[in-house]
C-alpha cells in the first residue's frame, strides 16, 4: 500500500455538517438539495434531444361554403349566415381571427365587410375539420338592393381568396358602402 490513503466513501461526514464537497468526481449537497444528475459514463454519448414540434401553420387551403339565412329578431332586413371553412389540406392547421369577407357586385364594385368587435380564438382544423364564423347582413329587394354577382373569403391570415357562389340576394348599401350592421364575426370552432 506504500503510504496512500485511499477514501472509502465521498460522503464522510454529510451526516454532521449537512454539507458534501468532495473531489474526484463526487457530487456536492448543500441542506435541503438534490444530487445532480449523473453525467455520461465517459466513452458515451448523452440520449439526442427529442426535436421540437413545428408551429402550425395557417390553412392555406379551405372550402368555404355559406349556410342558409337565419332571420334576425326584430329586423325583416337583417340575416345571419354561417361560413363554414373546412380544412382541405393533409396537416392540421389553425384558424386565428377573422376571415376577409368581400362582395363583388354585377356593377363591378368590390366591397369589404367590416369585422365585428368580438374577441377572437385560435381554432386548430385537423385535416377535413371545420370551423365556422357568423356573417350578418342586411339584405334589400330586387328592385332597390345592391345585386352580387360573388363573394370572396379570405381565411385568417390568409393571402389566397376563396370564390364562393351567393345564393342569398341583394344588399342594402348605404351610399357607395354596405350599410352599418354588416359584418363577419372571427372563426370558432366546430
Amino acid at each position: 500500500m506504500g503510504g496512500r490513503i485511499r477514501p472509502v466513501s465521498c460522503i464522510v461526514s454529510a451526516a454532521l455538517i449537512g454539507l458534501v464537497t468532495a473531489t474526484g468526481g463526487c457530487a456536492r449537497v448543500e441542506s435541503g438539495g438534490a444530487l445532480p444528475a449523473a453525467a455520461p459514463p465517459s466513452g458515451s454519448t448523452a440520449p439526442a434531444a427529442t426535436p421540437a414540434t413545428p408551429p402550425l401553420a395557417a390553412c392555406a387551403d379551405v372550402e368555404v361554403t355559406v349556410g342558409s339565412a337565419t332571420p334576425v329578431a326584430g329586423d325583416q332586413q337583417t340575416f345571419k349566415f354561417e361560413l363554414r371553412l373546412r380544412n382541405s389540406a393533409a396537416t392540421d392547421c389553425l384558424l386565428s381571427g377573422f376571415p376577409g369577407v368581400s362582395f363583388a357586385g354585377a356593377d363591378g364594385r368590390v366591397l369589404d365587410v367590416p369585422r365585428s368587435a368580438a374577441s377572437y380564438q385560435q381554432v386548430r382544423l385537423s385535416p377535413g375539420a371545420t370551423g365556422h364564423s357568423e356573417l350578418v347582413t342586411k339584405l334589400g329587394d330586387n328592385a332597390t338592393g345592391w345585386h352580387v354577382s360573388k363573394m370572396n373569403v379570405t381565411p385568417p391570415n390568409g393571402t389566397k381568396a376563396v370564390p364562393v357562389t351567393w345564393p342569398h340576394g341583394p344588399f342594402v348599401l348605404k351610399g357607395d358602402q354596405i350599410a352599418p350592421g354588416n359584418q363577419i364575426g372571427p372563426v370558432l370552432p366546430g
